[in-house]
């Protein structure tokens, strides 16, 4: 296996509805922030009320002899405690390790009604595109000082100020 992540997303009926189940799995010890979904289409999902949970499957493996594993099974809206959301990718991640403590330790999630839970997703993304736009403007401000300044002088490649690594 190799130390990529996989994941795929199905839908499993319960309850009377299809419920989306993404499935991850790994290596144990790498305790990243591996993607998790789009924060836009986990909205609209359940701001159109299509769906009332999002299921995370995770299965970590350990590749000693022997090979030994933990899995994992969680509604990701019951422990929006241990996601990031990036809104330049637009993904919502895990904080794999901080998870894991917790779910090691048997500690369970702050129960939520489902409005608190989209009032938390929606605070995040909304701080995440604020800070996106802000951190845009300002790539904006420094690249168009560099443009201004780029036709003051004749054009000759100087790369005195690369540093290569050997």
């Amino acid at each position: 296996m190799s130390r990529a992540n996989v994941r795929w997303v199905t839908w499993l009926h319960g309850g009377g509805v299809l419920n989306p189940v993404n499935v991850k799995a790994g290596l144990q010890d790498m305790n990243g922030q591996p993607n998790l979904v789009s924060m836009q289409k986990l909205l609209d999902y359940i701001l159109h009320r299509w769906i009332d949970s999002y299921y995370l499957l995770i299965v970590k493996f350990s590749l000693g002899d022997p090979v030994q594993h933990k899995i994992a099974l969680v509604d990701m809206l019951d422990w929006l405690d241990f996601i990031v959301y990036d809104a330049g990718p637009g993904q919502i991640m895990l904080r794999e390790r901080d998870f894991f403590l917790a779910w090691d330790s048997g500690n369970k999630p702050r129960v939520r009604t489902m409005v608190e839970k989209v009032e938390l997703l929606f605070g995040r993304f909304e701080a995440g595109v604020d800070s996106l736009i802000c951190n845009r403007k300002e790539r904006l401000r420094r690249q168009r000082k560099l443009f201004e300044d780029f036709g003051d002088r004749k054009f000759e490649v100087d790369q005195s100020g690369l540093v290569f690594v050997p």
